[in-house]
């Protein structure tokens, strides 16, 4: 039952601000933005978002990540999931000392023009959830309150589904 509700709580925030949208109604200057900085990605899916800039899920090298692109097709960001394992060592340190006691629940390396390199680190302590902004020197930024379903995703659920699908299809072939 948890698990019903928490994909709904996703769903319903993830429909309240971005709409998915097939590749032929995204701005060709988005498209051959994204071809070129991500030329190997798989599994793309593209969304409008509220601003009308677009932001690109993928998965390169089995690693998912998105990527922020203006309408006008100037790249504003990438996320790229990390394990919790591959963040620097003076942040772990920093985690273990000033979050003893709180679980981490996901952990994705940002890149922007503006801000350069950082994390974020979605924390979890009881019922209380935290997203928090840290940059490469282990300082944090940002820190702020976040929802069950932020820093969470349902892709797994999308290649659950899509890896059902080619297995039914390849029954039917033979």
């Amino acid at each position: 039952m948890k698990n019903i509700i928490f994909i709904a709580v996703l769903l319903t925030s993830f429909a309240a601000n971005t709409q998915l949208c097939a590749q032929k109604n995204v701005p060709q200057a988005v498209q051959t933005t994204f071809k070129t900085m991500f030329a190997d990605a798989k599994k793309v899916k593209y969304s409008k978002e509220k601003d009308g800039s677009f932001e690109v899920d993928f998965k390169q090298n089995d690693i998912k990540s998105s990527a922020h692109i203006s309408a006008k097709g100037d790249w504003l960001e990438t996320e790229q999931e990390i394990k919790k394992t591959d963040l620097p060592q003076n942040i772990s340190q920093m985690l273990a000392k000033d979050f003893a006691g709180w679980e981490i629940e996901t952990c994705e390396k940002v890149k922007t023009l503006e801000k350069g390199t950082f994390y974020e680190v979605f924390v979890e302590k009881g019922k209380e959830n935290l997203e928090l902004k840290i940059d490469e020197t282990g300082n944090i930024f940002e820190k702020k309150p976040a929802k069950k379903s932020e820093g969470k995703d349902d892709e797994d659920d999308d290649d659950k589904k899509e890896n059902k699908k080619e297995k039914k299809d390849k029954k039917g072939e033979k």
